[in-house]
């Protein structure tokens, strides 16, 4: 699991961010994850401290910014074991109560390439920072593609996305890189999962309960 945590959310204190960031760690860790890779600048070398006795725990600090959380995890992962059987990516500032564990194992053991766990957004909340899930059909079960910005689905992803392994998601990355499938120059992880889906690649996707799912610095989804 990488976990890119470069940018603070606005409005909040270094220490409350990383405190955090510390129990996003804590709350994977706990899961029994092969690896736990936390990917920022020097704010968060304080906060890594926390596991410096934790085996499974990699702190890899940067010096400059990667053009969004797609780079940012690559990073990450050249520091990580290699052909991991699922490499995750969770941003620092999602809170999802919902036991990750049993979702992590029902997708290792599924065929698929890639799992968006993903919500029902209020249209109140509805704005330019989510990604925004297309189905196939309505009420299908494949995903046709998912878009950056202006609201545009019902459906959002939570930044939580699984890929197979290593291999399936530095695939994916590389052709984005190649492509440069930017947005507002930044990678997104979402342009990864556009990959797999236009190579036909079966990727799948779970909706949380929106009071198990949490933004940082957001109104809560469920009162």
């Amino acid at each position: 699991m990488v976990i890119p945590a470069m940018r603070k959310p606005k409005g909040f204190d270094q220490a409350v961010w990383s405190q955090a960031v510390i129990e996003c760690c804590r709350a994977f860790l706990s899961l029994g994850v092969e690896q736990l890779t936390l990917v920022s600048d020097s704010s968060m070398r304080n906060a890594a401290l926390q596991f410096e006795k934790e085996p499974k725990f990699r702190f890899v600090e940067l010096n400059c910014e990667p053009q969004g959380a797609l780079a940012t995890v690559c990073i990450g992962l050249a520091s990580s074991k290699s052909g991991q059987l699922v490499v995750g990516i969770c941003p620092a500032d999602t809170i999802v109560s919902e036991s990750l564990g049993d979702i992590i194992d029902e997708f290792g053991n599924s065929g698929s390439k890639c799992l968006v766990l993903a919500f029902d957004i209020p249209e109140a909340l509805a704005d330019a920072s989510w990604s925004y899930v297309h189905m196939v059909d309505h009420g299908a079960d494949r995903i046709a593609v998912i878009t950056e910005g202006a609201p545009s689905s019902p459906i959002a992803t939570s930044g939580i996305f699984l890929f197979r392994d290593s291999e399936t998601f530095l695939s994916a990355a590389q052709w984005c890189f190649v492509n440069q499938t930017t947005t507002n120059q930044q990678y997104f992880a979402s342009s990864a999962v556009n990959y797999l889906i236009a190579r036909e690649e079966k990727v799948d996707m779970k909706i949380l309960a929106q009071r198990t799912f949490e933004k940082i610095g957001r109104e809560r989804l469920s009162k």
